[in-house]
């Protein structure tokens, strides 16, 4: 069941009520109809309840006596564009809410993820899920059906993999003839479909057990499940059907490991064959980008900054804001089926992630403010003047930080420690920053903005305009890993210059380690001086045309491959000091402005297209920004 994909959630949930309506109605008028397993994904239920919340006590009772078989998902991922963490608060919160209706499913399905990486058998096991049921990125030939697969630390699932012809649909397309839109159903062509299959999965499974399964996008029940079951029992004598789930196939192939005797390891990212449907679609890696970006961010901002650092303040005695953090991972999650991240689907449904994300966002962000400034006041000061500011500078890294780092320091507007240079044409804050020993800290005074507009808001009080004046400073520090280190800011009226250079020319930037020189079109050669070595071409831009779409780069015969290495460059110094020297590369590339899908060819008619690179080298540092 994908949550949102050709239509919207909205749209979807319209069906999903009619189905669900439908199914449960059905498994009260025959008790035969035992079983029904919602896609590994708890969410629907949730969804589903929403507009139907007089079935409730209806759909636990099920659940409650394993019929309903819920979770242990919660939303259908995809495994490589989400975070390992992100997979393993899918499974958390799915089990917590499948849960709510009764004991969760145990079945690691994930049947139409593009491909899986290699730590899945490890997390599921971390879960009490000891198997998995796959289709896409592992192949028929030669590993079979059933197959034990192993993650690089040894964790070990039994792993099922659907079959090549049509996958997880194929009794929809084969019995129930879900892919013929005009046919209606017909119980004899079922039985034949069914036959087909029995032959083709007993062929190909290892074990007495294997498996029959009902299930295809979005489609609804089969009533006339219990009475094809009846005349397949009758009809076929080298095989006895029942109606399951997949946690009861499970304790099957639990019990017949022995005949499991196949072992594959590590990651599942093998592409479809000719004859077997499993496609892999690694296009979506790149497909809607900005998507990944804020997926990005919202992960970081909740596994580097706000679960961690109010962690550390509840140490200090302020509540942990649990709720608070599971709403957010909840908004993060339901961004995060993969024909959403993988940004694949209609415009709606990419309109709508951008929502959750900032709600995401926003909610961890909050707490991650909420929790340095509990930490911050606790911090012990030295004695300060008047008008000096301590600053705390938090690490959010398992690494400890030992170099230069940018901070963005704000004064009151009406500050007084202003001072001017002899041409007196502009005012500039002064002021010094002295580390936690009380030694004065060297300075880039980097940039400044003027009257930012701001405000604040004490408790009780309605709020009231904050205007500051923020200046970029770059300064070398050491914070310990998951840390913090303290700073006084001290204004003065005097100049507190400290003067240096990390630019040999207009346009070559150095430091100890390394040279960065930008040539006329844009592109950077770097020479490591520690061995010699020298990398060219650096940031050199290329422009095809892409006639494919979400899950596919689509490759045109009459193509024109544009390259910057001939085009035009505006170079800018933006930084220079003691601790940093940045660089912006404007680059202008004159490119087809449209593909003509009427000619199949890009259009002569050129227009400009236009990146700009950013290039920061800090003292002391290994690497290029």
């Amino acid at each position: 069941w994908d949550r949102e994909w050709y239509e919207s959630f909205q749209d979807y949930r319209f069906r999903l009520v009619s189905m669900l309506d439908e199914l449960l109605d059905h498994m009260a008028a025959d008790p035969e109809y035992r079983y029904f397993q919602s896609d590994g994904q708890a969410i629907i239920w949730d969804d589903y309840l929403e507009i139907r919340p007089e079935r409730r006590e209806q759909v636990v009772g099920f659940a409650k006596e394993g019929r309903l078989r819920i979770g242990p998902w919660y939303v259908m991922p995809d495994e490589f564009i989400v975070s390992g963490e992100s997979l393993v608060r899918n499974l958390q919160t799915g089990l917590r809410a499948a849960a709510r209706f009764g004991t969760p499913s145990r079945a690691g399905f994930a049947c139409d993820i593009f491909g899986h990486t290699s730590q899945l058998p490890q997390i599921l096991r971390g879960f009490s899920i000891d198997n998995a049921f796959l289709w896409r990125g592992v192949l028929e030939k030669p590993q079979g059906a059933i197959f034990r697969w192993q993650s690089p630390d040894g964790s070990e699932v039994i792993a099922y993999r659907f079959s090549p012809r049509y996958g997880y649909c194929s009794y929809d397309f084969l019995s129930r003839k879900c892919n013929q839109i005009d046919r209606d159903r017909d119980l004899d062509e079922a039985m034949t479909g069914l036959r087909d299959q029995l032959d083709f999965e007993m062929q190909r499974c290892p074990t007495p057990s294997f498996m029959i399964f009902d299930g295809g996008d979005h489609m609804e029940i089969e009533p006339q499940t219990t009475e094809i079951l009846r005349r397949a029992n009758q009809e076929f004598a080298d095989a006895e059907l029942i109606h399951s789930h997949l946690d009861g196939f499970v304790e099957d192939l639990r019990e017949q490991r022995s005949q499991i005797t196949r072992v594959i390891q590590g990651e599942l990212r093998e592409i479809g064959e000719i004859g077997d449907e499993g496609w892999l679609i690694p296009g979506v890696l790149s497909s809607r980008i900005h998507l990944k970006q804020q997926n990005a961010r919202c992960e970081n901002e909740l596994c580097l900054w706000a679960e961690p650092f109010s962690t550390f303040a509840a140490l200090l005695g302020v509540p942990y804001p649990t709720r608070y953090l599971q709403v957010a991972w909840r908004w993060l999650l339901q961004n995060q089926p993969h024909d959403s991240i993988c940004g694949c689907s209609i415009d709606q449904v990419h309109k709508d992630m951008e929502y959750r994300f900032d709600q995401s966002r926003q909610i961890a962000a909050h707490v991650t403010r909420d929790a340095l400034q509990a930490i911050a006041a606790r911090i012990e000061l030295p004695e300060m003047g008047e008008k000096d500011m301590a600053v705390v500078v938090f690490n959010p890294s398992t690494d400890p930080i030992d170099g230069p780092v940018d901070l963005t320091l704000r004064f009151p507007k009406n500050l007084d420690a202003v001072y001017q240079e002899f041409f007196g044409f502009e005012p500039k804050i002064g002021f010094r920053l002295y580390d936690a020993d009380g030694a004065e800290v060297a300075y880039q005074y980097v940039n400044w903005r003027r009257e930012r507009v701001g405000f604040r808001r004490r408790r009780g009080k309605f709020p009231e305009g904050d205007i500051r004046n923020e200046v970029d400073v770059t300064l070398a520090l050491r914070v310990p890993a998951y840390g913090y280190t303290r700073l006084v800011c001290r204004p003065v009226k005097e100049p507190t210059r400290h003067i240096g250079t990390m630019v040999t020319d207009d346009h070559t930037i150095e430091n100890e380690h390394l040279q960065v020189a930008v040539a006329p079109n844009g592109t950077l050669t770097v020479k490591d001086k520690r061995n010699g070595q020298v990398y060219e071409r650096l940031l050199t831009l290329e422009d095809r045309a892409d006639i494919g779409d979400g899950w596919y780069h689509g490759v045109a015969v009459n193509d024109e491959i544009h390259s910057s290495i001939a085009s035009a460059a505006d170079i800018a110094v933006t930084a220079d000091g003691i601790h940093k020297a940045s660089l912006k590369i404007r680059v202008t590339l004159q490119v087809p402005d449209r593909f003509e899908f009427d000619s199949m060819r890009r259009a002569a008619t050129p227009a400009p297209l236009v990146v700009t690179h950013r290039i920061t080298l800090r003292r002391g540092g290994d690497h290029v920004e």
